[in-house]
């Protein structure tokens, strides 16, 4: 019922306050979903949040950035292009925050991934 809410009000006004509008009603529809999972699995409040940190900051810093990529790209560049550099720069940026930041944590995934690979 919230997503289609947030729709809705957004659509009102244009394609951006409907993004924006689903960005916000996103978090508050999965909230009943989060605390069905954590109380499932028994994890604690900290333990969840920390195990979330890694993503919430790489997402944090990779917003950011592709804010300011985009502030800077000139009028002459086209609108795929425009996408392209933005995207590429988000990537970058979310892969090096995890590898600074999260090197243990890569690393382990990537031995996970592999242990699959060869099963």
């Amino acid at each position: 019922m919230v997503l289609p809410a947030a729709a809705v009000i957004g659509a009102q006004h244009d394609v951006t306050t409907v993004a924006w509008a689903l960005a916000i009603g996103f978090p508050i529809a999965s909230f009943p979903g989060l605390m069905l999972a954590r109380r499932a699995i028994a994890m604690p409040w900290l333990d969840y949040v920390r195990a979330l940190l890694p993503a919430t900051l790489g997402c944090a810093v990779m917003a950011a950035v592709v804010l300011m990529v985009r502030a800077g790209i000139t009028g002459n560049m086209g609108p795929l292009s425009a996408l392209a550099v933005q995207a590429t720069a988000g990537a970058l940026t979310y892969v090096t925050v995890l590898a600074l930041f999260y090197r243990d944590r890569l690393r382990v995934l990537y031995q996970l991934v592999r242990q699959q690979q060869t099963s």
